[in-house]
């Protein structure tokens, strides 16, 4: 069955024997001078619908290939059919900026190759791929930008990705909490990211240096480069600010991807990772693809980005809810002995009163409550929103469809006209 294995060379030569139809699906297999290992895998169809992209996320999971071997993947949602689609699966060893910058050059070759378009990028052509988005991995960020300064010596890599590239904040908050600095120093650090213009930003570094502490230095000295500064902050970025705000800030979605590549199998053999992979991605294609000729969703429940952002509003007034009902928890216990016995006395006298952490809990119910209240208004609006747009593309497509009667209408009487049937 696998006279070479289930690794590379077991790849190697079930694409040379045209076994499994692997052929049509490894596109490039490369070994480098440094040990890399570079297996790119893609399908016509996917390479097609990548070039139609105005933005996707890139991310790199280890859980599914077993041994050295790593996926890296390009994914991003599909609005229309709410699926979360995969273009192209590359399985690589080594992942150091010169790995990425091969490893980047090869796709877009590939990609052009397959799509007999060639690969363009909005702030080199005018026109293409507009936002990459990916997690703060230095090697893969430098990576890119040396690929985008090989198709394009005018800037240097760093350049590139101040027009490009952007940051997911979930990674960003999650290494500065890592980092376990004061809660002053936390707060100011996160707010680089949400600080409405330059001076703002670089105000918040110069606090932050004032500190005089060598691991807060270590962290200002890495985020101030220009490109890593760039992908948290438009208002450094190069990237124009529709751009900008229409294109998230988190790689969810390709977190996502990988959780839904992980139900294929872990630690697989690389040739049995190749052909899961595939089958995963030939599946919610075609998913797509009922849904455009016969209108069969993929789901009937409401996948909208409105409804994804009223649930996670709800979800956030549920976290805070159970937070706040276990610090008060933990508060009674913490009630002195003292302070129950004269409870007990002044309950028996039948003179209780109401003590201060009574009256606190009660403000806090009330604020819980106003907060309840605003979070509700908040998602009735986004849901009258929703309503309202879909009345529109209704409407739309209602005079759409008027306007084809009455072509139609004009072109019989027409006729009817010319064969004098009047």
């Amino acid at each position: 069955m696998h006279p070479y294995g289930q690794g590379n060379l077991g790849v190697m030569y079930s694409v040379q024997c045209k076994k499994f139809d692997m052929h049509n699906y490894v596109r490039r297999i490369e070994q480098f001078e440094d040990g890399q290992t570079l297996i790119l895998c893609m399908l016509d169809f996917q390479a097609k619908a990548l070039q139609n992209l105005k933005c996707f996320q890139i991310d790199l999971t280890f859980k599914r290939v077993h041994g050295d071997i790593n996926e890296f993947e390009i994914n991003s949602y599909d609005e229309t059919h709410k699926l979360i689609l995969s273009y192209c699966r590359i399985y690589t060893n080594i992942f150091t900026a010169d790995a990425y910058q091969r490893l980047f050059t090869q796709l877009f070759e590939v990609v052009e190759n397959l799509s007999e378009i060639p690969v363009k990028f909005y702030h080199i052509d005018g026109t293409g791929w507009e936002c990459i988005l990916r997690d703060l991995d230095a090697g893969q960020a430098k990576g890119l930008g040396l690929a985008l300064a090989k198709r394009d010596p005018s800037k240097n890599w760093e350049e590139h990705l101040t027009y490009i590239f952007k940051s997911c904040l979930v990674h960003f908050n999650r290494n500065l909490i890592a980092k376990k600095f004061d809660n002053e120093v936390y707060l100011l650090a996160k707010s680089i990211s949400t600080k409405s213009s330059a001076e703002e930003v670089y105000g918040c570094f110069e606090k932050l240096e004032s500190y005089n502490n060598q691991r807060i230095m270590d962290w200002t000295q890495y985020y101030r480069q220009p490109y890593v500064l760039a992908s948290l902050n438009k208002h450094i970025s190069n990237m124009e600010n529709e751009i900008w705000d229409h294109h998230g800030n988190n790689t969810n979605v390709a977190e996502a991807a990988h959780a839904q590549a992980n139900r294929e199998g872990k630690q697989l053999k690389l040739i049995t990772a190749i052909m899961r992979g595939r089958r995963l991605d030939e599946r919610v294609f075609k998913t797509a693809e009922i849904n455009d000729k016969f209108g069969i969703p993929y789901t009937r429940r409401d996948k909208s980005e409105i409804k994804r952002k009223a649930k996670a509003m709800t979800r956030k007034d549920t976290n805070k809810r159970s937070q706040k009902e276990t610090s008060n928890k933990e508060l009674k216990k913490k009630v002195p002995l003292q302070d129950v016995t004269n409870r007990e006395k002044l309950e028996k006298n039948g003179k209780r009163k109401a003590s201060t952490s009574e009256n606190t809990s009660k403000a806090k119910r009330s604020r819980i409550d106003i907060n309840e209240s605003d979070s509700e208004r908040e998602i009735s609006k986004l849901e009258i929103e929703e309503r309202k747009m879909k009345l529109a593309e209704r409407r739309t497509a209602d005079r759409k469809a008027q306007a084809e009667i009455e072509k139609l209408e004009l072109e019989n009487l027409k006729l009817r006209k010319e064969l004098n049937l009047d």
